[in-house]
Formats: structure tokens, C-alpha cells, sequence
């Protein structure tokens, strides 16, 4: 990967395309630069529906466990089935040894493609529940059956990104 990038700084370089990091992108800024054309790929921000004790000690977000593992500490429970959630079960899991679940509000995730690898590692993943509240020692679901209290010592949050649409919204006139 260290030839690909090199490869990549070169290329700008020869091209003479201006890189700035690190720097906020405002209306002023793009006014002074007057591009010709201007893409805004800010990416979003985790989403954080209100449930209660989602702020508790025990709560990270997906890219915290996935940049310090080390917080998936005793049962970990991820709430949210899609990519992200499923492809850091399984890697806690495997790489780690933590003791890791997913719950899904939906009836379905996105795991097509892990379903061998979620059976090859033992992930197991509860659709139909939906987090009502976070607790010190786990989640309290709604379930077809009712209400289900699944134990947990740590919660994972990997509920998708909102976009940052006011951001865009800001730049679009440009």
C-alpha cells in the first residue's frame, strides 16, 4: 500500500493539484479559491437515536471499538446488523476471542455475504429487536415476544451515519 500512495503523491504533484488538510471548507474559503468545480465528500456522523442510557460508561461507537478493540470488554452486544456491525462482530470475535452478539430492529441485516464466516466464527445476530433502553448490565429490547433483557458488560452502536446535508447545503451555491 506504501507504493500505491507514494504512486498517488506523485501523481498530484505532477498534476499540480492543491491538497489542503486539515482545513475547514467554508463559503469564504471557496469564494477566495473559485474552483471550477468543487466536491464535497464530508462523509456524516454516527446516528444516536434516543434511547435511554445511551450515553452510559458501557456505549462506544462502532469506529471506537474498531480503533480500540480493547473496549469490547466481557459480552459485547452490537446494536445494528448491517456492514459495519457485522464485520466488527466477526472480528472481535476471531481476531480477539470477545464474546460478541448483533441485535437488529429490522427483519433482516445487511449479511448476505458473512453468513459463512458469521457461522465459521459463532456470531449470532437477533433480528426483530429493537434497543429500548441501555442499561449498566445489557439492553432492554422489544421483541416479537415481548420485552427480552439481553445481558451485556459492553454496548456497540453501529446504526449508520446521517449525512451532513446542511454542510452541502452550505457549499451547493458554488
Amino acid at each position: 500500500i506504501g507504493d500505491f500512495i507514494e504512486h498517488q503523491k506523485y501523481m498530484i504533484e505532477k498534476l499540480g493539484v492543491e491538497v489542503r488538510l486539515n482545513t475547514p471548507v467554508t463559503p469564504e474559503l471557496v469564494s477566495e479559491i473559485a474552483p471550477d468545480a468543487l466536491i464535497v465528500a464530508i462523509g456524516g456522523v454516527p446516528m444516536r437515536p434516543n434511547i435511554p442510557g445511551i450515553d452510559g460508561k458501557n456505549v462506544v461507537g462502532v469506529e471506537e471499538a474498531f480503533a480500540k478493540p480493547e473496549l469490547a470488554k466481557g459480552k459485547t452486544v452490537i446494536i445494528g446488523a448491517g456492514r459495519s456491525g457485522t464485520e466488527l462482530g466477526i472480528w472481535l470475535k476471531e481476531v480477539y476471542g470477545v464474546d460478541a452478539s448483533l441485535i437488529e430492529a429490522a427483519p433482516q441485516g445487511d449479511q448476505s455475504k458473512y453468513t459463512a464466516k458469521m457461522a465459521e466464527v459463532g456470531l449470532e445476530t437477533k433480528l426483530n429487536t429493537r434497543a429500548k433502553e441501555i442499561k449498566e448490565n445489557g439492553i432492554l429490547c422489544d421483541t416479537p415476544d415481548g420485552e427480552q433483557f439481553i445481558e451485556a458488560d459492553t454496548v456497540v452502536l453501529a446504526l449508520g451515519v446521517k449525512p451532513l446535508w446542511d454542510e452541502v447545503e452550505t457549499l451547493s451555491s458554488f
